[in-house]
């Protein structure tokens, strides 16, 4: 995690598709607030998951695996 968008699409590609999904508030060092869209990229990296990644503005904090039924 921690990864910037522009690392991850130089490894990766363009995604299937990005959505913003809400926009969040956190503090960048204890004290300071900050608002940061919270943005999903999707991923089909082979027939069997999606790989979902989760950017707070530009880096990354979650990857989710969603198998295919």
């Amino acid at each position: 995690m921690g990864d910037k968008k522009i690392e991850i699409l130089d490894k990766c590609g363009e995604p299937l598709s990005r959505d913003i999904v809400g926009v969040e508030t956190h503090f960048t060092d204890g004290w300071t607030k900050k608002k940061a869209a919270l943005e999903e990229w999707t991923y089909k990296f082979n027939r069997d998951y999606y790989s979902v990644l989760t950017f707070r503005g530009s880096e990354l904090i979650t990857i989710e695996t969603i198998w295919k039924r």
